[in-house]
C-alpha cells in the first residue's frame, strides 16, 4: 500500500513539474551600444549580462552597433534578480564608453522588457598644445621684449555638445614655451581634424618657423597621454603638441670699455688743448 501511495505521488510530481516550470515569468533585458558621432565601419564588441538569479545567469553576444539585442532570463522576476550589462571588445586607445544608466543593478520585470540598455562609444578628449622653443644669438638677446600672439586653431573636432565645429583661440606671447588650446573635445572619427599653430611676432628681430605646426592631423587614439607638473594646465589627459621655432637676433649698440673711454677722454682733452692754443 505504501508503494502504491509513493508511486502515486512520484506521478503527480512528474505531472505538476512542466506546470510549475510553465508558471515563471519570462523577462527581457533588452542592451545596445551606438558610436558618437560614428565608429569604426563592421567594428562588432560582446555584449553581456549577468544575472544573480534566474536562468541563465549569465549570457553573451557579439553585436554590431545599433542593433538592439533582447536578453531573455526565466524566472528572475520570482528570483528578486539584478542583472548588469557589460560591453568588452573595445579599442585599447582613443575611445571612452559611457551608458545611459539603465546597464547596472537592473530590475527584472514580470513578462516583460526593462528600459533599454544602451552603451555610448565616444572618442577621447584631447588637448592641443603648442611647444615654443626660443632661440637666441647672445645672452643681451634673451632680454629683448618680444611682443605678438600665438594662434592655435584645431577644425573638424566633435565637442562636448556633439557638434562638429572649429575651436580656436589667440594668446599674447609668453617667454614660458607651452601654451594650451583649452576645451573639451575630441578628434573626429574620420580622420578630418586638424590642428595649426602660428606665431605672430611684429619684432624684426625675431625669426619665426612654425612649419612643424601648420597642419598637424589627429586622429582617434593618436593623442599621447601625459601628465607633467609644468604643463599650463595641472593633471594627467591626453594631448597632441607640435614645436614652433623662434629665433632672437640682436646685435646690440656697440660700446667702449672704461680703458676706451679713458683714451676717448684724453683725446678729447688734446683736440681741445689744441684748438685752445690756436685760438689763442
Amino acid at each position: 500500500m505504501n508503494m502504491k501511495r509513493a508511486f502515486l505521488a512520484a506521478v503527480a510530481v512528474f505531472i505538476m513539474m512542466p506546470g510549475l516550470a510553465m508558471a515563471q515569468s519570462s523577462s527581457t533585458f533588452p542592451g545596445s551600444f551606438t558610436f558618437v558621432p560614428l565608429g569604426p565601419e563592421g567594428a562588432e564588441f560582446d555584449l553581456s549580462l549577468t544575472c544573480n538569479g534566474g536562468t541563465p545567469l549569465s549570457q553573451s553576444v557579439a553585436t554590431a552597433a545599433d542593433n538592439t539585442i533582447n536578453f531573455t532570463v526565466i524566472g528572475a522576476f520570482e528570483a528578486g534578480a539584478i542583472c548588469n550589462f557589460d560591453l568588452s571588445g573595445l579599442p585599447a586607445n582613443g575611445w571612452d564608453l559611457t551608458d545611459n544608466g539603465n546597464c547596472t543593478d537592473v530590475a527584472a520585470v514580470e513578462n516583460g522588457p526593462a528600459a533599454e540598455c544602451v552603451f555610448a562609444i565616444e572618442p577621447t578628449p584631447f588637448s592641443f598644445w603648442a611647444d615654443i622653443s626660443w632661440m637666441a644669438n647672445s645672452e643681451t638677446a634673451s632680454d629683448v621684449p618680444v611682443s605678438g600672439d600665438l594662434m592655435l586653431e584645431c577644425t573638424s573636432v566633435w565637442d562636448t555638445v556633439s557638434m562638429v565645429t572649429t575651436v580656436s583661440d589667440t594668446y599674447p606671447i609668453t617667454m614660458d614655451g607651452l601654451q594650451i588650446l583649452a576645451g573639451d573635445y575630441a578628434p573626429h572619427p574620420d580622420g578630418s581634424t586638424v590642428c595649426s599653430a602660428t606665431l605672430m611676432v611684429e619684432d624684426s628681430a625675431v625669426e619665426v618657423d612654425s612649419s612643424g605646426c601648420s597642419a598637424v592631423s589627429v586622429e582617434v587614439g593618436d593623442p599621447v597621454f601625459v601628465s607633467f607638473d609644468d604643463l599650463p594646465r595641472g593633471g594627467a589627459e591626453e594631448v597632441s603638441i607640435c614645436s614652433i621655432e623662434a629665433s632672437v637676433f640682436f646685435e646690440g649698440i656697440p660700446t667702449l670699455s672704461q680703458y676706451g673711454m679713458a683714451i676717448m677722454v684724453l683725446l678729447m682733452l688734446g683736440v681741445g688743448f689744441v684748438g685752445f692754443r690756436r685760438l689763442v
